[in-house]
């Protein structure tokens, strides 16, 4: 008796199931519903076609456009490094005008032979222009 009882239960779950399925209400069949086409959009926009001669002519546009770009830089590189190099050397010698300093200790003197800008740190003294 207990089988039967267990079979019906079992056909009535199915059915059920079945009912769903037909009516769209089981939740496999929204999220087919749901899902947008794939190929459908590929084939809904259109890609215009590019020939070898506008994609050889794209290449070497973008190729001058990265050496102007590197040149730029070179060149802006270039004017800081002058720039620095004369801030480091057009630097007024204190220590050689001998009416400047009249100090009473160390102290003191140490204080009026400093420089008193900062300077950037001399990165390669070796390459001086």
């Amino acid at each position: 008796m207990r089988d039967k009882v267990l079979t019906s239960n079992e056909d009535r779950k199915k059915g059920s199931e079945r009912r769903m399925f037909e009516t769209r209400d089981h939740p496999f069949v929204e999220k087919t519903l749901k899902k947008p086409d794939k190929k459908a959009n590929r084939v809904a926009i259109q890609v215009p076609k590019v020939t070898e001669e506008e994609l050889r002519r794209r290449r070497e546009e973008e190729e001058a456009m990265l050496l102007k770009r590197a040149e730029e830089a070179k060149k802006k590189h270039n004017r800081l490094a002058l720039e620095e190099y004369e801030k480091m050397v057009l630097v007024i010698n204190t220590n050689r005008d001998d009416s400047i300093i009249e100090a009473r200790n160390v102290e003191e003197a140490l204080a009026k032979i400093t420089v008193t800008d900062s300077l950037p740190m001399d990165r390669h003294p070796e390459k001086r222009v």
